[in-house]
């Protein structure tokens, strides 16, 4: 049939049909190229972005509640203090002793109930002045917890700073943190990209806090204008497109929640920078486009002359470029495994000063009797135990990706592994009111049993950690004839068909947009996916939302060992 059709365009007919062909292909090949790179340019800009913006809110969290917690320090020691015991320097012992945030506070002051300053830790100046008409004075006055007031400039520091208050019984304490100790942590995240970025902290009401690159005056945003209060307060984050104010030009911002404070973070990328990355990899892949254009139509040319000899080189060419790309894929797959080896090896080092500090709080656990030190004692156990957990992760994750653990399997008995796992979990289900039950189970199969027993701890952990009431099963079934599912029912709010895949993800929370720390941290069904695919085990879920979700794992199924048959 090719021949037949050869023989009727002609010769030459069939020349410029292959020229045309060798022109046409590379051409439409490098415009899909360009649509599908650019998209995923643009993908993987906004997942920078949300990541860099979800970092920042957890650091600012972390200053804010410190902050907070100062005043809860504050507030205490004036409860202690006979009257007129109060002085300047008593907020100075204070302030000294919380050496990580005196860099990032102007000053603590304390006013009475009509804005008289009678201490305060930056200008004795300040003493007896009254500053009632103030925000951070007025606002807090009329609310019962802590409030967030707009950057100002300081008359005495010449730095802008933004206010954290609170209204107590004899009056108001204030302290103005530093805008630039946010804008710092800006500045170094940003740097630690080789794009120019746009980095910004603001309040619920559009006015900004904190910004990188600082201005010579802080920016309002208003609702009447496309950018983040068009979905503040009800969004907790997400991803939006504007031109900045100042001219920037246009931007992808990414913007997230402070946990626990109206307090929103957004994250910028220049979308003419993401477009200019976009067009270096075009030119070579244009590059690329035109010298495979060029050498289909010099083939089609000599096509009837090609020699052994000429095909010989080319195919070398083309093993040479294949070798190639495989060592550079080889050399990213080492640099990958390194990466996670320091990292384990890193979290490891981290764990010894976190148990030292482990330690120090029980021993304050037996020696503090005084209910406002127990609360306090509380709160850093709690974020002890955060870090904890968080480092834990951390190492199982790098560990996994290392590629240095190893899997050992053998033949298990299931049946003592669920009912361990069920008393491990009935206590902590019977306290939140759950009801657990652990089903019989007397199949056998092959697998490691500490690294089978972590994957239906994180999963019977995860039942629990979404499901606020009804009961949560733990059972096994036969699948076929040569397999066994061990799964893990629950009643919860169940998960959308379209977020199933992503729940296996790293740092993946579908109902916990605050970052809540008592919902976890996103890391358990990833370490399970990964210990499944270290022994071989499929691993999946099912789910009915409204109704409840099943967390499964499947393993071989053995025969018992002659050890174990009763004689």
């Amino acid at each position: 049939m090719k021949g037949s059709i050869v023989g009727r365009l002609g010769r030459r007919g069939s020349l410029r049909l292959l020229m045309l062909v060798a022109i046409v292909l590379p051409v439409g090949v490098l415009a899909l190229y360009g649509v599908k790179s650019y998209g995923e340019a643009l993908e993987q800009s906004a997942a920078k972005a949300r990541r860099n913006a979800a970092v920042i809110a957890e650091y600012t969290a972390r200053v804010i509640g410190g902050h907070a917690l100062l005043i809860d320090l504050v507030e205490e020691r004036l409860a202690r203090l006979p009257p007129g015991g109060l002085s300047s320097a008593v907020l100075d012992d204070i302030l000294a002793g919380h050496k990580p945030l005196q860099d990032l506070t102007v000053a603590i002051v304390v006013m009475d109930s009509t804005g008289v300053v009678h201490a305060n830790t930056l200008d004795p100046r300040l003493q007896g002045r009254n500053f009632g008409d103030r925000d951070y004075f007025v606002q807090a006055r009329g609310a019962d917890a802590e409030v967030i007031t707009k950057q100002v400039s300081g008359r005495i520091t010449g730095q802008p700073f933004f206010s954290l208050s609170r209204r107590f019984s004899g009056g108001v304490i204030v302290i103005a943190i530093y805008c630039r100790a946010f804008e710092q942590v800006f500045g170094a995240l940003a740097a630690s990209d080789r794009s120019p970025e746009m980095v910004a902290l603001f309040l619920g009401d559009g006015h900004q806090l904190a910004r990188y690159p600082s201005l010579p005056e802080p920016v309002v945003l208003t609702r009447d204008e496309p950018g983040l209060m068009q979905y503040v307060p009800e969004q907790s984050a997400g991803l939006y497109r504007v031109f900045p104010k100042t001219g920037a030009g246009e931007h992808l911002f990414a913007f997230q929640k402070v946990s626990g404070y109206p307090l929103w973070v957004t994250y910028g990328v220049k979308i003419a920078t993401i477009r200019s990355v976009w067009l270096r990899d075009m030119a070579v892949a244009g590059a690329v486009a035109v010298l495979t254009a060029w050498l289909l139509v010099a083939l089609a040319k000599h096509s009837d002359s090609l020699s052994a000899a000429q095909e010989a080189v080319l195919q070398r060419l083309v093993a040479a470029r294949t070798v190639e790309a495989e060592q550079r894929a080889a050399e990213a797959e080492r640099a990958d495994r390194a990466k996670s080896v320091f990292l384990a090896a890193a979290s490891h080092d981290l764990r010894q000063p976190i148990q030292a500090l482990r330690l120090v709080i029980d021993l304050l656990d037996q020696r503090l009797a005084d209910a406002a030190d127990r609360r306090v004692l509380a709160i850093a156990t709690k974020a002890v135990e955060a870090v904890e957990e968080l480092l834990a992760a951390i190492l199982d994750l790098s560990v996994l990706d290392s590629g240095i653990a190893r899997a050992h399997p053998r033949p298990l008995a299931l049946g003592p592994l669920l009912a361990g796992l069920g008393e491990e979990l009935a206590v902590q289900a019977e306290r939140r009111g759950i009801r657990f039950r652990a089903g019989a189970c007397s199949a056998w199969v092959v697998t490691d049993p500490p690294l089978l027993a972590r994957i239906l701890r994180n999963l019977l952990a995860n039942a629990l950690r979404y499901t606020d009431r009804g009961r949560i099963v733990l059972g096994c079934r036969r699948v076929g004839a040569t397999a066994i599912r061990i799964e893990v029912w629950d009643t919860g709010a169940g998960i959308p068909a379209d977020k199933l895949d992503a729940v296996f993800e790293d740092f993946v929370q579908l109902d916990n947009p605050e970052r809540d720390r008592a919902k976890g941290l996103g890391l358990g069904l990833a370490v399970a996916r990964r210990t499944a695919a270290l022994l071989g085990h499929d691993i999946g879920v099912r789910s009915q939302p409204g109704r409840g979700t099943v967390f499964w794992v499947t393993a071989p199924r053995c025969d018992p060992p002659a050890e174990a048959c009763p004689t």
